[in-house]
């Protein structure tokens, strides 16, 4: 069975509130859905539908991992959160949640991440069906793979990365990550790189670039066919409208997430 790990930290959003009853109404029969909650700074979410897994920076950092500094300085990242804000080391790295999660319960194949604020256009159950069906065994599912070395732009994604035995310019990935699913096999081999060989860098680029240099599979959702590649455009924090009505104006199998 796979899980699906719906992250959030805002539980009074119109967008959490809204996706999560999607995501309950169409999928607990066939997956395992769990909440997770960022409650750093924040209150603990609870619900009864669902498992809940609270987390905080201070998870982070008790996990051994090597988390970017709540104080350093990354001005190419233009959303990330304050300098002195705890959450940047969530926010760097994301799928440490998963990481933590799956050393809790280690029993499910594939774990995704999936956004509190993703909009998809159809039944989410379709979606998830469609990639366990025609993405098995494939150990790093994403979205908008590329290569950072044939883009200046992405210089920055390439210089963070750390603890790797190549030229990292010769071999950089990135990905975007509202969406994304990992194998057991992936955070199990993830989990000793992170703690043994001290592999760095921003989420984006360093799981993709991991993946490759460990040798395993790495596919982006639209070679399942069913859905297209997230599209990102700019919202407003307090506007998400878009969640329950601009869903109806997108065709079936559209994925969408905004940028604020």
């Amino acid at each position: 069975m796979d899980c699906i790990i719906f992250r959030g930290h805002n539980q009074e959003s119109e967008a959490f509130k809204y996706n999560l009853d999607k995501l309950i109404r169409q999928c607990s029969k066939d997956y395992h859905i769990v909440v997770g909650y960022d409650c750093t700074n924040r209150d603990k979410f609870y619900d009864d539908r669902v498992e809940v897994f609270n987390f905080s920076a201070d998870d982070y950092i008790k996990s051994g991992f090597p988390c970017v500094g709540h104080d350093t300085v990354i001005e190419w990242l233009v959303t990330m959160p304050e300098i002195g804000n705890p959450v940047r080391l969530i926010y760097y790295n994301i799928e440490f949640a998963q990481v933590l999660y799956w050393n809790k319960k280690r029993g499910f194949d594939n774990y995704w991440y999936f956004e509190y604020d993703v909009g998809f256009g159809g039944n989410l159950k379709d979606f998830f069906d469609n990639q366990t069906k025609r993405q098995q065994g494939v150990d790093l599912v994403c979205t908008m793979l590329r290569r950072l070395d044939e883009n200046p732009k992405f210089k920055h994604y390439i210089d963070c990365l750390g603890g790797f035995p190549f030229e990292p310019y010769k071999h950089t990935y990135s990905m975007f990550a509202p969406v994304f699913r990992l194998s057991r096999k992936f955070i199990e081999e993830y989990y000793y790189d992170l703690l043994t060989k001290r592999i760095r860098g921003y989420c984006e680029s360093l799981m993709p670039t991991w993946a490759m240099w460990k040798g395993l599979t790495i596919r982006d959702v639209n070679s399942a066919g069913l859905c297209c590649t997230p599209i990102t455009y700019n919202s407003t924090p307090n506007n998400h409208e878009w969640i329950r009505n601009g869903i109806n104006h997108m065709f079936t199998g559209m994925l969408v997430h905004p940028v604020y």
